[in-house]
C-alpha cells in the first residue's frame, strides 16, 4: 500500500494538496493548489514502502526528465519534482480536466466516434507523439488510458498524452522495459512484436501501438485478439490484422482510402514494413478531413469534474476502475519472456515449413545446393586447419574468403546506401512539414473565401501570391530530395551489379572447390572427416 495520505500537507513550500485523486502500488496521484496563483497541478508522491526503492524512485526521476524536455499542448507539462520532509520522490505535473479515451470509448460502445472526430484526435497524438521523437523521445505505452481528452482554452477537443514512466531516448538500449527476472512490463494488445519480445525499440514501436489505437477507434475492435498476452503475441503471429474496411460498420461513413492504407502499414508485425515517422499518418489524416462530412447529431461530450481517478490511472499510479473487475485490452501485465520465446519459436520452425512446401522444384534444388557448397567450405576448412588439403585446395580457400569479405563489404554498402535511401523520404517530411501544412491551410482557407461573394480579390490575390510562394519552397525541397535519391538508387544499381560478379565468382570457386574434395579424398581420413565427406555425398546425391 502507499501509505498515509498527505491531503492538507504543503510540498516544497508552494504545491498544497487537496485531495487524493488515487491509489496505487508504488504511489498516489493528489490533486494540489498553489496558494497564492490558485492553479491547479496533478501530483505523483512515491508510497512510504518505496522511499527506498532505487528502481522506483529511478523510473519517476527518468520521466520527469524526459516530460521536461516536451514543450506541446497534446502533451502533458512536467511543471516541477523534489522530495517530501521523509525523502519520498514526487513530480509536480499539469492538471488534466477531463477524461481518458478509454473511458470515453466504454461510454460510446457499442456506437463508434463519428469519423472526424476521430480523425481529429488522431491528427493531435500523432502531434504530440512527432514533438517526442523528434527530441529523441519514444513513448513505449501508447494506450487508450494514457490518452486524456480535454477542453482547450478555444472551447475544442484537446488531446493530452500521458504516462512518459516507460519512456526511453533513443540513445538507450531499450530494455528497462523488462524486469530482473525477464518479464514484459506493459499493456500486451497495445506493443509491437519487438517491445513484446524485449528487442530493442524505436520510433516505429509507438508508430505500431498508434495503430493499435486508430484501428480500436474506427472499428469499435482490436486487429490481434487473446485472452492471455501469450495469446495476442500467437495472433500477432498467425496472420495479419482484418482490413479496416471489413470490419467497419456498413452505416457508417467509409475511411478514406489513404487513411485506411497507413493505418494497416502501421500494424506491420515486421517494423521494417512500418512507416519511419509519424508525420506520415499526420499527412494523411491532414489531406482526408477537409473531404469527411459533419455528423452534428453525435455531440462531444468531455466531462470536467475535479478529482476524476482518469488522471491517477492513466499516470500509471492509479486504482482500478471499482466498476470494472475484468482484464481490459489496455490494462498493464508482466509477461514472462520464457513463455513468449515458446511462441516465436513454434511460430518460426511452422513459417519454415510452410515456405518449404511452397517452393517450386527449381528453387528447391537452389536451396539444396545452397547446403552442399556450405557443407563443402566447412569440410575445405577442417582438412586446412588438420594441414590435409593439397596445393590447389588451400589456394582456392585464399580465393574464396577473399570473395566471401568481397561480398559482405558490398552488401553492407548496398544495406547502408538503402537505409540512407529510406530515410530521404522521412527527412523531407520532416524538413517539409511545417510547409505543408501552411500550404494545406491556406488553400482551405482560399477555397471557403473564393464561395462567399463578400470576400475582397485583394484578399485572394494575396492567398494566392503565398500558396504561390509556398509551392516554389516545396517544390524546391522536393527536387533537391529527388536529386539525393536518384544519386543514390544509381549508386546502389552499380554496387548491385559489383555484388553479383562477386557472387558469380563465389560459385565458381565452390564448384571447383568441390571437385578437389571428391578427387583427393582417401581412405585414411580421421573419423570426423570421414562422416563430413559422407554428409556431403549424401547432399550430392539429392540434387
Amino acid at each position: 500500500m502507499s501509505g498515509s495520505s498527505l491531503v492538507g500537507k504543503l510540498l516544497a513550500g508552494r504545491y498544497h494538496l487537496i485531495e487524493r485523486l488515487g491509489r496505487g502500488v508504488t504511489g498516489d496521484v493528489y490533486l494540489a493548489k498553489h496558494p497564492v496563483l490558485g492553479v491547479r497541478f496533478a501530483v505523483k508522491v512515491l508510497g512510504e514502502d518505496y522511499s527506498d526503492d532505487v528502481q522506483a524512485t529511478q523510473r519517476l526521476k527518468h520521466e520527469a526528465e524526459l516530460v521536461s524536455r516536451l514543450n506541446h499542448p497534446n502533451i502533458v507539462s512536467t511543471v516541477d519534482f523534489g522530495e517530501t520532509d521523509d525523502h519520498r520522490f514526487f513530480l509536480i505535473m499539469e492538471y488534466v480536466h477531463g477524461h481518458s479515451l478509454k473511458k470515453e470509448l466504454r461510454r460510446l460502445d457499442p456506437s463508434l466516434m463519428p469519423l472526424k472526430r476521430v480523425l481529429n484526435l488522431l491528427k493531435q497524438l500523432c502531434h504530440g507523439l512527432t514533438t517526442a521523437h523528434d527530441t529523441g523521445v519514444i513513448h513505449r505505452a501508447v494506450k487508450p488510458a494514457n490518452v486524456l481528452l480535454s477542453v482547450s482554452p478555444s472551447g475544442d477537443e484537446q488531446v493530452k498524452l500521458v504516462d512518459f514512466g516507460m519512456a526511453k531516448t533513443i540513445s538507450d538500449d531499450g530494455q528497462s522495459h523488462v524486469t530482473r527476472n525477464r518479464q514484459i512490463i506493459g499493456a500486451p494488445r497495445y506493443m509491437a512484436p519487438e517491445q513484446l519480445t524485449g528487442a530493442p525499440v524505436d520510433r516505429r514501436t509507438d508508430i505500431y501501438s498508434v495503430g493499435v489505437v486508430a484501428y480500436l477507434m474506427l472499428t469499435g475492435d482490436l486487429p490481434f485478439h487473446g485472452k492471455t498476452p501469450i495469446q495476442v503475441v500467437a495472433a500477432q503471429q498467425s496472420k495479419p490484422a482484418a482490413a479496416l474496411s471489413l470490419l467497419r460498420p456498413t452505416d457508417e461513413i467509409k475511411v478514406p482510402r489513404e487513411v485506411e492504407k497507413i493505418c494497416m502499414r502501421c500494424l506491420e508485425i515486421d517494423r521494417e514494413k512500418r512507416p519511419r515517422h509519424v508525420s506520415h499518418l499526420t499527412e494523411a489524416i491532414l489531406m482526408a478531413l477537409p473531404r469527411v462530412p459533419d455528423e452534428e447529431d453525435r455531440p462531444v461530450t468531455i466531462t470536467t469534474l475535479a478529482g476524476s481517478r482518469d488522471e491517477a490511472q492513466a499516470w500509471s499510479m492509479g486504482s482500478a476502475d471499482p466498476d470494472d473487475n475484468s482484464v481490459g485490452p489496455d490494462d498493464t501485465a508482466e509477461v514472462d519472456l520464457a513463455d513468449l520465446e515458446k511462441v516465436y519459436q513454434a511460430h518460426f520452425h511452422h513459417q519454415q515449413e510452410r515456405k518449404l512446401s511452397q517452393l517450386t522444384p527449381e528453387q528447391k534444388s537452389k536451396r539444396l545446393w545452397n547446403v552442399v557448397n556450405k557443407k563443402a567450405l566447412e569440410l575445405a576448412k577442417l582438412l586446412e586447419k588438420r594441414g590435409l588439403a593439397t596445393g590447389a585446395l588451400s589456394s582456392y580457400l585464399i580465393t574464396w574468403n577473399a570473395l566471401a569479405e568481397q561480398e559482405m563489404a558490398t552488401q553492407t554498402e548496398i544495406a547502408l546506401h538503402k537505409e540512407e535511401l529510406n530515410e530521404t523520404d522521412g527527412k523531407w517530411r520532416e524538413k517539409t512539414a511545417s510547409v505543408r501544412d501552411a500550404l494545406l491551410n491556406l488553400r482551405l482557407a482560399h477555397s471557403h473565401l473564393a464561395e462567399d461573394r463578400a470576400t475582397n480579390e485583394t484578399i485572394l490575390a494575396n492567398l494566392d501570391q503565398q500558396i504561390d510562394e509556398l509551392e516554389a519552397r516545396l517544390g524546391g525541397a522536393t527536387q533537391q530530395t529527388e536529386e539525393q535519391q536518384r544519386l543514390l538508387e544509381h549508386h546502389i544499381n552499380n554496387l548491385k551489379n559489383d555484388l553479383q560478379t562477386i557472387q558469380n565468382n563465389l560459385g565458381e570457386t565452390q564448384l571447383l572447390m568441390l571437385q578437389i574434395l571428391r578427387q583427393d579424398k582417401r581412405v585414411d581420413m580421421p573419423p570426423d572427416i570421414e562422416e563430413a565427406y559422407a554428409t556431403l555425398e549424401n547432399l550430392l546425391r539429392h540434387v
